[in-house]
């Protein structure tokens, strides 16, 4: 009878955890999109921050305002979905047993970066929304550049998870190096 190391039980963890993290993704990339083309049919669109920035009042909301909203919304999401498959590969691979290694922490770089992205993808998208709201006639001509705190704070944040990405590409790098000699 072998009794498991705590590393063992540790990478089994790991990969269970990865897998549902993995298969919830999945769900999660399906399901915003379509949430975002719900949302904007609705009638809590009246309400949407960029709407009511713009002065739009729910009289306004006719189908190409509401086509305008859901192609800023898609717009601003791209990034943070680009990183949720980067994410989605990185637990594939943890799945598979490859935690320290130089794809996982490519693959995390890249969720960093996505992360970054999103944070900037929101004021523009917003600016372009205000533009597309101005030359559809639903607001008086005028951009609006919309910053929030969220924004810079996903913005620091994938920042500050790039700079750990590339501490862990060192270490996988030295870790196969190591594992040359033995």
């Amino acid at each position: 009878m072998s009794i498991a190391s705590p590393m063992d039980t540790l990478q089994t963890q790991i990969e269970r955890t990865s897998r549902v993290s993995a298969a919830v993704l999945v769900i999660v990339l399906i399901a915003a999109p379509v949430l975002a083309a719900l949302y904007a049919a609705s009638s809590f669109a009246a309400g949407h921050p960029w709407l009511t920035a713009a002065g739009v009042a729910p009289p306004a909301l006719t189908p190409s305002v509401r086509l305008a909203l859901l192609a800023a919304m898609l717009a601003n999401m791209l990034p943070l979905l680009w990183g949720l498959v980067e994410a989605r590969r990185l637990f594939r691979s943890y799945a598979g047993g490859g935690i320290f290694t130089e794809y996982a922490a490519a693959r995390f770089g890249r969720f960093a970066l996505a992360l970054a992205l999103t944070g900037m993808a929101g004021p523009v998208a917003a600016l372009a929304l205000s533009a597309a709201l101005s030359w559809l006639g639903a607001t008086v001509p005028s951009l609006a550049i919309l910053v929030s705190s969220t924004d810079i704070l996903l913005v620091l944040l994938g920042g500050m998870l790039w700079i750990i990405a590339a501490a862990l590409r060192g270490a996988a790098r030295i870790a196969e190096e190591n594992a040359s000699f033995f």
